[in-house]
């Protein structure tokens, strides 16, 4: 008697890769990241190990030099690639830095700014790019140059506002891409609002989406009370 293997074709096996593939690709220009202390790059590990099953997630950090002082290992190659539980990291040379001189900081940041712009077109293709307000402006125009070189939805993270900060109005019409990331976004954000009001720390996050050209939604997140208006 001859022995038969039947294969059941109707529910074919989806292995980790072919998943990955399906999702959709999120770059994050974070300046800080762990195992730096920065509180950025503490929020930002949080935001982006949440969001994992959702997006295949790439992060430009600067290596780990948030006291100034940059490890040997550190101080070789003009960047590292790292992956830290599931998240790849894009790390940046830049100098060390002394905060009681102002010129060694401007260097240090210009360095991670330009360098950033460089390390753009390393990452491949990209559906989404989010930054935050950190370096100040700078990140910012991160976060455009991001959008304009990879043609991807950008959202922008607004930290360290005071309570009384002026709710920021848009009219806008959203895509249920952007729609399903910002709700996402917002379930990440509430849980590390958790966190924060346990560190005593107050601050206002916006968080806008460009869904089309000429197209926005603002969420803006005030204090420690969770909620969005």
């Amino acid at each position: 008697m001859n022995n038969k293997t039947i294969i059941d074709k109707s529910h074919p096996v989806i292995d980790s890769d072919t998943i990955k593939h399906f999702k959709k690709r999120l770059l994050i220009y974070a300046h800080y990241y762990i195992p730096d202390t920065a509180s950025t790059g503490q929020l930002l590990c949080e935001l982006s190990e949440g969001l994992l099953e959702q997006f295949d997630i790439t992060v430009l950090c600067v290596v780990p030099s948030y006291l100034g002082k940059i490890e040997r290992k550190y101080q070789t190659q003009r960047y590292y690639e790292e992956t830290i539980n599931g998240v790849k990291i894009l790390r940046i040379r830049v100098p060390e830095f002394y905060k009681e001189n102002k010129l060694s900081r401007i260097k240090n940041i210009l360095a991670y700014f330009f360098g950033a712009i460089l390390v753009t077109f390393k990452v491949g293709k990209m559906d989404f790019i989010f930054s935050i307000s950190q370096p100040p402006i700078l990140g910012g125009l991160l976060g455009v140059w991001g959008k304009w070189v990879k043609h991807a939805k950008f959202i922008y993270n607004i930290q360290d506002f005071n309570d009384n900060a002026d709710v920021i109005d848009g009219k806008l019409k959203l895509g249920e891409e952007a729609k399903s990331l910002a709700e996402s976004l917002q379930t990440s954000q509430q849980g590390m609002q958790t966190t924060l009001n346990g560190l005593q720390v107050k601050a206002v996050i916006s968080v806008v989406i460009w869904a089309a050209p000429n197209t926005q939604v603002v969420l803006q997140q005030v204090g420690g009370n969770g909620a969005f208006s």
